[in-house]
């Protein structure tokens, strides 16, 4: 190593001693939230104005304000969430949530073109400083902190930014975001080889990740990945996960071609599909044929139970059981689920209710009755979503329902 790049090296170590040392006597968090809010507040139409000054007035708490903060930005309210934030810092400047949230806002608020002079990339840093020192094991903030180390720019910034980054990544190598991140920090350092095979390792770990394609389209030009040539091996391990049956050979062999086609697009750095369901869904009418499907249907005039073998072994079934008819009246009690036997997972849904036959008349109906496959009105209580639902039936199948 040269001994200018050393001088270097030891210029930057304390000049990010030398900051952090002398931050918090510099940035006051509770005098950028009260400028922020006072900013956002002129920004908004009166009738949000009204309503923000409302909750503010019904709820004192920083607590409050941080939630209303979370709704909003859920919502992407984004300067009603920034008011809801700074409001909640002013109150209580030890929230480390509300500190980092309100950081984060005002990073969003000017990227989409309504920046906030109170909340500029060196309060933000400081907001994120605020957040780290409350929290300081926080890697939600940590992560925080460095888009904004990023965003503030300096080779001082930057350089703290990267160590960050490391750490979250060494320590979570199965998360993208850190190596999302990771790469584009590299990138901005030039350190341009580094952050290519960062950015191909975060796009083996999530292909389709919207943030991927925005960090591509920001620090890399738009070029697409370029992953490694061992690194693109996708298999969907089609043989396995797909049933048997006519029907599951022939899902089987649409997996074969999706993972074809996911194994090419890898290759050539474009987004692709990890995996393929496989699984054959029960027959909203009609049964379950052997050989056609992986799996058999009994009908008879007191209930009946279908059975479906899905890849990996897993059991879907659906079972009925029906009273003796009053007429055209008829209850029933029936279960829909599946089982794992490989892990002895017992997924299901118990319900029950009446039925009432549409068509009664003649023989032909009589029989479509006794087996359940003639017209009828449904009333069914479910135990999954707890509610009775109205529906009509045929053939087996649900035709229409509430």
């Amino acid at each position: 190593m040269a001994k200018r790049t050393v001088y270097a090296f030891v210029f930057s170590f304390f000049f990010l001693a030398l900051s952090a040392g002398t931050w918090a006597q510099d940035f006051d968090p509770v005098a950028t939230a009260y400028d922020a809010r006072k900013a956002i507040g002129k920004s908004l139409d009166a009738e949000t104005l009204g309503l923000m000054t409302l909750i503010e007035a019904n709820d004192a708490t920083a607590e409050g304000a941080e939630g209303f903060g979370h709704a909003l930005l859920m919502n992407r309210h984004l300067a009603p969430s920034g008011y809801m934030f700074a409001l909640a810092v002013e109150r209580d400047p030890e929230r480390a949530a509300a500190l980092s949230d309100l950081g984060v806002v005002g990073y969003e608020l000017a990227a989409t073109g309504q920046p906030i002079t109170a909340l500029g990339p060196d309060a933000i840093v400081g907001l994120q400083r605020a957040a780290l020192a409350q929290a300081p094991d926080d890697p939600a903030i940590q992560y925080n902190l460095a888009g904004a180390l990023m965003d503030a720019g300096g080779d001082g910034a930057l350089t703290e930014a990267v160590s960050i980054l490391r750490d979250l990544y060494a320590a979570n190598p199965d998360d993208p975001r850190y190596a999302n991140r990771l790469s584009a920090a590299l990138k901005l350092m030039g350190e341009d080889a580094e952050a290519e095979a960062i950015a191909a390792e975060a796009f083996m770990l999530d292909p389709a990740s919207p943030r991927l394609s925005a960090a591509r389209i920001q620090y890399f030009g738009g070029a697409p990945v370029s992953p490694g040539q061992n690194m693109c091996n996708v298999d969907f391990r089609c043989a396995e996960i797909c049933p048997g049956g006519i029907i599951g050979q022939i899902n089987r062999v649409t997996c074969e071609m999706e993972s074809a086609s996911a194994q090419l697009s890898c290759t050539e750095g474009e987004p692709f599909p990890t995996g393929y369901n496989c699984d054959i869904e029960m027959p909203q009418f009609g049964i379950l044929i052997p050989g056609l499907f992986p799996g058999f249907s009994i009908l008879t005039p007191f209930g009946s139970l279908d059975v479906l073998v899905q890849g990996g072994g897993r059991i879907d079934y659906k079972v009925k059981i029906n009273t003796p008819a009053l007429g055209p009246v008829q209850a029933f009690v029936d279960s829909q689920g599946s089982y794992q036997p490989s892990t002895g997972a017992l997924q299901w849904d118990v319900g029950g209710g009446v039925q009432y036959a549409l068509y009664t008349q003649g023989a032909a109906a009589e029989a479509l009755n006794a087996y359940d496959l003639g017209p009828s009105g449904v009333i069914r209580y479910g135990s999954d979503q707890e509610r009775f639902e109205t529906r009509i039936d045929g053939a087996r199948g649900i035709v229409v329902t509430n």
